[in-house]
């Protein structure tokens, strides 16, 4: 899978105006940890490419340097994902994920969702930081991703005298790749607002950030859809909705979450969270493109699906234009649903047949 993870986590900050933090070593971490399972991102570097690059405050944490020199730095970060970039064999990769941890702050003249994060070596005078929303957004622009799943877990104190870094890479792009890319991004808090890290008793008082202990929770616990599929759409759902049953009534102010206009991100989960395997069968074998549409409990187009004579792909296709390629064999289709009542239609015969679907468990229906 040519998907890749840079990861940032900034816990010391030697100069005055700054006060160190405990979670972002341990955000960072468990972000690692996800992303590597074979539940959650199943990345895995290669032989010649590391496809997950973590920068990260360095433990022990040495004392030679001058504290304007202090790792990590944003040349540093630039290097890095200079090198990732020149790395890739083709373009565009499927997607990148962007994690900041640290201290941040958002300009207070520009009205659209962004965020930066302070590196280690800023000061009052000399605010340096890793623009990360503007990463993201050049990784699409250029073409070099088809995703970008950003994650700013920092403040987003308003700012009038600082400015987010502008990165140092060529500013042309591909209108076509600026217009496919999908951005999917999290930030923890909103505009002129504080994230928090907290000790957190379900993780044996580890302090995490806020944002990502909820964000990884809802990777790993968040129901699908209803055609089964963990999307962004379902992770802002579940996060929104259990942030006062995570963190009490003193819970900070919502974090924010902007999902990619039109198609949404897909993320890949295990099948058992998917929802039951449900095999249908046509009467005879498919000699023609046909379509299948799947019906909810009150009769709403929840997807379709384009079936193909054996030789050719079949594709499932969604509401916000997305697809994904569909099991079937030319007679047989399987999907995966979540418990409930479906209505599935298929147009090859005439008139069309149809027949109720009802999923408890693994079932079977003819059409």
């Amino acid at each position: 899978m040519s998907d890749y993870a840079i990861l940032v986590g900034i816990s010391r900050y030697p100069n005055p105006g700054f006060s160190d933090l405990e979670g972002p070593r341990n955000d960072v971490a468990l972000m690692e940890e996800w992303l590597r399972s074979p539940a959650g991102g199943e990345i895995e570097d290669e032989p010649d490419r590391r496809h997950i690059i973590k920068l990260v405050t360095p433990e022990p944490y040495p004392h030679q340097f001058e504290p304007d020199e202090a790792p990590p730095t944003h040349s540093e970060f630039e290097r890095l994902f200079r090198r990732l970039v020149h790395s890739l064999d083709q373009l565009p990769a499927r997607r990148l994920y962007l994690y900041f941890s640290g201290h941040g702050f958002s300009e207070r003249k520009r009205h659209e969702a962004h965020a930066a994060v302070y590196t280690a070596d800023a000061d009052d005078d000399f605010p340096m930081n890793i623009y990360g929303t503007r990463v993201a957004q050049i990784a699409l622009r250029k073409g070099w991703f088809d995703e970008v799943v950003l994650v700013m877990d920092c403040c987003r104190d308003s700012e009038i005298n600082r400015r987010p870094a502008e990165p140092t890479i060529d500013e042309a792009f591909d209108e076509g790749s600026a217009t496919r890319g999908k951005l999917l991004a999290f930030y923890g808090a909103p505009f002129g607002g504080k994230a928090q890290e907290r000790p957190i008793p379900q993780a044996g008082n580890r302090v995490h950030g806020l944002l990502t202990y909820a964000l990884i929770k809802a990777l790993r616990e968040a129901p699908g859809d209803s055609a089964g599929r963990l999307t962004g759409q379902q992770l802002k759902n579940f996060i929104y909705a259990a942030w006062n049953d995570l963190f009490g009534d003193d819970a900070p102010d919502l974090p924010r979450i902007q999902l990619p206009d039109g198609a949404d991100v897909v993320f890949v989960t295990p099948p058992e969270r998917q929802g039951f395997a449900q095999h249908i069968k046509l009467k005879e074998p498919l000699s023609q493109t046909a379509e299948l549409i799947v019906r909810g409990a009150q009769l709403n187009p929840l997807f379709a699906c384009r079936l193909e004579p054996p030789g050719k792909e079949s594709l499932i296709e969604f509401p916000d234009r997305s697809t994904e390629p569909a099991r079937f064999d030319g007679q047989t289709l399987i999907l995966r649903l979540p418990t409930g009542m479906y209505y599935c239609e298929i147009s090859a015969a005439v008139p069309p047949r149809e027949a109720p679907l009802i999923v408890r468990g693994e079932g079977r229906v003819e059409l």
